[in-house]
């Protein structure tokens, strides 16, 4: 007898649900005024250097990583990473730290950059 009373509550309240549901307006576009022009700015700089993050992380390592074979006169140890064997030297954490601060900077260098010629416009 209680579990028919409380499936038949439940049901009622699952029933009743779309009866309290709000509508949705659509969602209206940003206007151009509505955000100042250094907050259109500021996060068109983010996009960009975030975005540009990984691209130059991989093209700093593998350089990095290039002038430190070349420099070890080409041993197959210091071999940049697609090609390196699998008892190749790894990089040190002072290493992977300076690539990393090389990446961010030269993201950020990018964006401001980007923010430079479209300030021209």
């Amino acid at each position: 007898m209680t579990r028919r009373l409380i499936a038949a509550v439940l049901a009622l309240c699952l029933l009743s649900l779309p009866v309290f549901a709000q509508t949705r307006a659509a969602p209206e576009p940003y206007g151009p005024d509505e955000f100042p022009s250094w907050a259109r700015s500021l996060r068109r700089g983010e996009i960009i250097a975030v975005g540009l993050f990984p691209f130059v992380y991989f093209f700093s390592t593998f350089a990095f990583e290039s002038g430190r074979f070349f420099a070890g006169g080409m041993d197959p140890r210091y071999a940049p990473g697609p090609f390196r064997s699998a008892d190749g030297e790894p990089l040190s954490r002072n290493q992977k730290h300076g690539i990393i601060l090389v990446s961010i900077s030269l993201s950020m260098v990018l964006a401001l950059v980007d923010h430079l010629i479209e300030g021209r416009k």
